[in-house]
């Protein structure tokens, strides 16, 4: 009799099917793809909003490594902001961040959970991202969400799927107790970028606003300088293949959003790929509305009722 595994084997079909229709999306003048991190891209993946704040705090340019190393190099106190990269830098780029960060005048903020920032990382002789956390539950989308709470800031909050860091003096941990974020003289790294996301940082459904905690992490870097560096040469786009780092982000997405969505998506474009994802992720990863433990669980309830007809009809 087939039982889960027969829910299971649908999922890799509607993986490729929504990455494929997101692909297929862009936004703005970037043609980034709306699975990206972008701070141009105002879909639930993208970090518009917490662009739209800082810049209303600092100068901030939408530019890549060699802007940032330059301004730093002529004497500018440069914050460097790499978020949620869909593809690595490449050995030019590190090695010019990797001088300008010696002036003393380059802070970075690296935040990833796919490795891509890595070759950057090691080469700065700084944390470093290490290996999948586990989710807080194992059913109800919980175990695509990470708990977390920082080292200054009250409360906690949950992240998409997130990766622990190794290195540095950490600053905020998850639910396993293992390091999330750390800092090391003028660099910090966050194994996770949903955390500046949109639909994490604007409070979507039940979950809280990560937004104190992007400003408080984002506030460790951005002191004492003088221009912001949002780098925008590291997503892909329409042209360009998605590829498997997207990936987590959508499925940690949909997870924790698909329920109460809708109304926050701009245009038809957005509302498209949500009708395509929300139907099979909202059975089969069960967004988690409500926190494990709580007094309603529906969702759990939906997927109990889905494996039992499941089970009759093998």
């Amino acid at each position: 009799m087939r039982r889960v595994p027969a829910i299971a084997a649908v999922a890799p079909f509607w993986i490729l099917a929504v990455i494929f229709a997101a692909s297929q999306l862009s936004v703005s003048e970037e043609k980034s793809s709306i699975l990206s991190p972008s701070p141009m891209n105002t879909f639930f993946a993208g970090t518009s909003s917490f662009y739209s704040a800082i810049s209303s705090q600092a100068k901030v340019i939408l530019a890549g490594p060699s802007e940032a190393a330059r301004l730093a190099l002529e004497g500018e106190r440069v914050a460097y902001l790499l978020i949620g990269p869909d593809k690595p830098l490449s050995q030019e780029e590190v090695e010019v961040l990797v001088e300008a960060y010696k002036t003393g005048r380059l802070a970075l903020l690296v935040a990833d959970e796919t490795g891509n920032a890595n070759n950057l990382l090691e080469a700065l002789d700084a944390p470093h991202i290490d290996g999948r956390l586990p989710g807080i539950g194992s059913g109800g989308g919980w175990e695509l969400m990470v708990q977390v709470a920082c080292e200054g800031l009250s409360g906690s909050f949950y992240t998409g799927l997130a990766d622990k860091v190794e290195g540095g003096t950490p600053i905020c941990w998850a639910h396993t107790g293992d390091p999330i974020a750390s800092i090391q003289g003028g660099i910090l790294v966050v194994g996770d970028s949903s955390l500046f996301s949109n639909y994490l940082y604007n409070g979507f459904d039940s979950l809280p606003s990560t937004m104190p905690a992007a400003h408080y992490l984002a506030s460790k870097i951005l002191e004492n300088t003088t221009i912001v560096v949002y780098d925008v040469k590291h997503y892909e786009t329409v042209e360009g293949r998605l590829g498997l780092a997207a990936a987590p982000r959508l499925l940690a997405a949909l997870a924790s959003t698909a329920n109460g969505m809708a109304s926050s998506i701009e245009g038809l474009r957005g509302v498209a790929l949500l009708a395509v994802a929300s139907i099979p992720w909202a059975v089969i990863l069960s967004p988690p509305t409500t926190p494990p433990g709580g007094v309603k669980d529906e969702v759990g309830e939906a997927v109990k009722r889905l494996k039992e007809a499941v089970e009759e009809g093998a």
